[in-house]
C-alpha cells in the first residue's frame, strides 16, 4: 500500500509540474479541504487511496475516426510533454520498472516461451540474448 501510495503522489507532482505550462492541457489535482491530494480511506476492511483529478472535456482516442491529423496532434502534443518533463525529477517514478518500458525489456525474458511458432520465438530469442 505504501509503494501505490508513494507512486500516486509522485503522479500528483508530475501533473502539478505539468500543469505550469499551458501548451498541453493535463487533468489537475484537486486538494481535500485540509490541502492534501491524497487521503487513505479503509472501506469494509479494505484500504483505498483517493484522490480527485480535473475533468477534461473531449472524446476517447480509441471513440473517434484515426486520421493522419489526429496522430500528429497526438504526436505534437505527447513531445510537448516529454519536452516539459526532460526538467522533472522524481526518483519514485525513475525507479518504477515496467514490462513495457523499452529500458526494462529484460522483464519479458519469461515470456519467450509462451510464443507457439518456433520461428518467431527464435527471432525474439535473437534479439533477446545479442542486446
Amino acid at each position: 500500500m505504501e509503494e501505490t501510495t508513494d507512486l500516486v503522489e509522485a503522479e500528483n507532482e508530475v501533473l502539478l509540474f505539468l500543469k505550469l505550462n499551458d501548451k498541453v492541457s493535463f487533468p489537475t489535482p484537486i486538494p481535500f479541504l485540509d490541502g492534501s491530494f491524497i487521503k487513505t480511506f479503509t472501506i469494509q476492511d479494505e484500504k483505498l487511496i483517493c484522490r480527485m483529478l480535473s475533468y477534461l472535456e473531449g472524446d476517447f482516442l480509441g471513440n473517434v475516426k484515426h486520421t493522419k491529423e489526429l496522430f500528429q496532434s497526438f504526436g505534437h502534443s505527447l513531445a510537448q510533454i516529454d519536452i516539459e518533463l526532460k526538467s522533472f525529477k522524481n526518483y519514485t517514478i525513475a525507479a518504477v520498472q515496467k514490462e513495457w518500458d523499452i529500458q526494462h525489456l529484460h522483464l519479458n525474458r519469461k515470456y519467450i516461451g509462451a510464443i507457439n511458432n518456433p520461428k518467431d520465438r527464435s527471432i525474439v530469442q535473437y534479439f533477446f540474448f545479442t542486446i
